[in-house]
């Protein structure tokens, strides 16, 4: 049965969702380059990767910080930072300046965000983070799915608003977080004591570079990020190739959120009893699948059935990893393991866009999801083979 989630969570849920409902320059930054700034689609291309960089180097910081300095305080700074180059952004004039501050960004905006998720550890015993990790990943979504309409609706009376609404939901979650939520951090003889894995205290980073286990995991989610952002990088392509336009391409994405906001709620009672390794294997198996799936696709109908698929294993796959992660650490390095874990699903989300549309130019999208869902079977494999070793790394 299961307990009731603490105040303090609630806070960052209602914090997270209000924080992605302002999420519009992101999804927007293209447009912005091109249509105000002067941009070649190449041009525009190139400094909106600059923001997946930037937050590939967020994630091992950011955890570095919330271990070190404390949650709280790297949750404010991260935020205040994300809002600040956010509006660097939108001053700047010059390409080098605007792919400088894209970059810092990216470095910014996802600084909390290993601070976020080791505080819902410190907060959330083990057996409910994947009820709460699922959760999180809910307000996420919902939140996103609001943003849409409301930044294309902002959007057409001019991006500055994009732009100062984004950074205004950033510093509204750091207050509060400022007023709400106390330090969570714990101390070092706790840490210890709670894990039965042999862990340094302060070993910071690099005894996270050390988790053989660790890296296994984090290189097979970075292979399924992979596959997975091709449904932003490669898929509307593909649609638009077989006369899919755009507006329709948005309607099919939407699926992916309705689904997400209707079924995210219930997953871990659905779920709860599988082995972390076998569900997060099978989570992968359903992305390769609905990718595969896509091979055959000519209809919005046929890609309506293979988004729903390969989200049936986003939605399997979205408490349960980050809580592996949680259980895999001593409490005082969550933020550095939370950290590195980001940083490969930013690699992942930084690697799709360099191969996918090009392998789908130049061999077409047989060759593309075909590649794709084997990468990802691969995934799934390797998370079966390291099974009972990445279990009993999480016991404790």
């Amino acid at each position: 049965m299961n307990t009731p989630l603490p105040r303090a969570f609630w806070l960052l849920w209602g914090g997270s969702f209000v924080n992605r409902l302002g999420t519009f320059v992101v999804p927007f930054l293209a447009l912005f380059l091109t249509g105000a700034r002067g941009f070649t689609f190449a041009q525009a291309g190139a400094t909106a990767a600059l923001f997946g960089l930037g937050s590939m180097f967020a994630g091992p910081i950011g955890g570095a910080l919330a271990d070190r300095i404390g949650r709280r305080f790297t949750l404010t700074l991260g935020l205040a930072l994300g809002a600040a180059f956010l509006l660097a952004i939108l001053a700047a004039r010059t390409p080098f300046e605007i792919g400088v501050a894209v970059f810092l960004c990216g470095l910014g905006s996802d600084l909390f965000r290993p601070a976020l998720f080791a505080t819902v550890a410190d907060l959330i015993p083990h057996e409910q983070r994947a009820r709460a990790y699922g959760l999180l990943y809910w307000s996420f979504n919902l939140g996103f799915a609001i943003s849409m309409p409301l930044g294309g609706a902002l959007a057409k009376s001019g991006y500055g608003k994009l732009f100062f609404a984004d950074a205004g939901t950033n510093l509204l979650f750091a207050a509060l977080i400022l007023v709400g939520l106390h330090e969570t951090r714990p101390t070092a003889p706790v840490a210890v004591a709670e894990s039965s894995v042999e862990h340094k205290a302060s070993g910071g980073l690099r005894q996270v570079l050390r988790d053989p286990i660790f890296l296994a995991f984090g290189f097979f989610m970075m292979l399924n990020g992979i596959v997975f952002m091709q449904s932003m990088s490669s898929l509307p392509l593909a649609m638009r190739a077989q006369g899919i336009d755009t507006e329709a391409y948005g309607r099919l994405l939407a699926i992916n959120g309705l689904l997400i906001v209707a079924l995210q709620p219930f997953a871990e009672d659905a779920l709860g009893w599988m082995r972390p390794s076998v569900r997060i294997a099978l989570a992968i198996t359903l992305c390769a699948l609905g990718t595969g799936l896509q091979m055959f696709c000519t209809t919005p109908l046929h890609y309506a059935l293979a988004i729903s698929l390969w989200t049936l294993g986003e939605i399997t796959l979205a408490g349960i990893a980050p809580a592996v992660v949680a259980r895999m650490s001593a409490p005082s390095l969550r933020g550095a393991y939370q950290g590195v874990y980001g940083a490969f699903w930013s690699a992942g989300a930084l690697l799709a866009p360099l191969f996918g549309p090009e392998i789908l130019s130049a061999h077409g999208p047989r060759v593309l999801w075909g590649g794709s869902a084997v990468m990802a079977l691969v995934a799934a494999l390797g998370m079966l083979l390291l099974g009972h070793r990445l279990e009993r790394a999480q016991q404790s």
